[in-house]
């Protein structure tokens, strides 16, 4: 089980026997979809500067670096370039809702803080999520090289 969500196999692909990785489904999806990585640096970062004196600029600028690492983190894993990008848009905008959810100085600082709306945007948002299902794999290993399929052999 891959970090990335697993996409069907092409309908060319589909035809063939072939042993392949299942589509995940509407659970796996959501659990992958949420960057729980990213979100736990964040909330290790928010820790730290609980301590120190509150600093509106600081906050801000943490919640927009790990925005931007979210994505850069899940470009960095291998997978089919369709797969990956619509997971990094899709775990980005996860972890802003979770960030939202969550206490932080960034939203607080903001004056956009709203406890209920954050937990009902949280659960929909998530919930919503698992619903994208991302297209099916390309025959290519994101090299244009196209993969090999063979099927499995029987005694000869």
């Amino acid at each position: 089980m891959g970090r990335l969500v697993t996409p069907s196999a092409p309908p060319q692909v589909q035809t063939m026997t072939a042993v392949a990785e299942p589509p995940d489904t509407y659970i796996d999806r959501i659990a992958k979809y949420v960057p729980a990585e990213i979100i736990g640096a964040y909330l290790a970062v928010e820790k730290m500067m609980a301590t120190g004196p509150d600093d509106r600029t600081l906050a801000f600028a943490t919640l927009a670096a790990f925005t931007v690492l979210t994505p850069l983190y899940f470009h960095s894993l291998p997978g089919p370039a369709a797969c990956k990008r619509l997971h990094m848009l899709i775990s980005t905008l996860a972890f802003l809702l979770w960030s939202y959810a969550l206490p932080g100085a960034a939203w607080v600082s903001l004056g956009l803080d709203d406890p209920r709306l954050a937990g009902v945007l949280l659960i929909v948002g998530s919930l919503a999520f698992g619903l994208i299902k991302p297209p099916p794999a390309d025959d290519t290993n994101g090299e244009g090289k196209v993969e090999a399929i063979e099927p499995p052999r029987t005694g000869e």
